[in-house]
This record gives C-alpha cells, structure tokens and sequence, in this order.
C-alpha cells in the first residue's frame, strides 16, 4: 500500500462508520465503497524483476500508447508513453539500474 493512500481513504472510512453508527444505511455504504476504491487505487503489489542485469522491465502498468524516437540535447533517445486506468498500479518503478542525474519537466 501506498502511505499517501491511508490519510486519503481515512475521511471516507471514518463518515463511513458514523453514518453507519446513525443507521444510515445508504450513506453508509456509499462512504464505505469510497473508502475501498480509494485503498484499492493506492495498492502497491510486490513485482519480481528478472535475474537477468540487462533486462529492462516496464515502469508501470496500464496500455501502451505511443513509443517516439526523441532526443534529449545531443542523445538520441525513445519516449514510450503509458495510459494508466483506473484499475490499473498507480505505481511507477525504476524499468533498469541506474542513477538520475538530471530531471527535466517537458509538458
């Protein structure tokens, strides 16, 4: 679980159980189902990367959607795009070893 995820889900459980407590049924299980969506969308399951050191395994999961040869100053370079839904792991991981040196925020 992502720990960004439980201060975002704790509102949701907490009105949750009160209007459950006021016998609220229906309020009651609109918070609740909220409050189970929201966990479910910060999960963050274990992923097995390969033994092997040269492999380069996806970042993240979700669709596909476009893959273009860019560069980056002089490197030549390949941005691959992937549409995330909902029901997808909201959870970016480093594809291959390494070191950032440089961010840079392109829209």
């Amino acid at each position: 679980m992502v720990k960004d995820g439980y201060k975002f889900a704790l509102a949701p459980l907490v009105l949750g159980v009160l209007t459950l407590l006021l016998r609220w049924n229906w309020a009651a299980g609109i918070f609740l189902f909220f409050a189970a969506f929201v966990l479910y969308f910060f999960r963050d399951p274990e992923r097995l990367a390969p033994a092997d050191p040269a492999a380069v395994v996806s970042p993240a999961d979700g669709r596909v959607m476009e893959i273009v040869d860019e560069s980056l100053g002089a490197r030549a370079g390949r941005r691959i795009s992937i549409f995330l839904a909902v029901w997808d792991v909201h959870v970016n991981r480093a594809p291959l070893a390494g070191r950032i040196s440089k961010v840079e925020y392109r829209p």
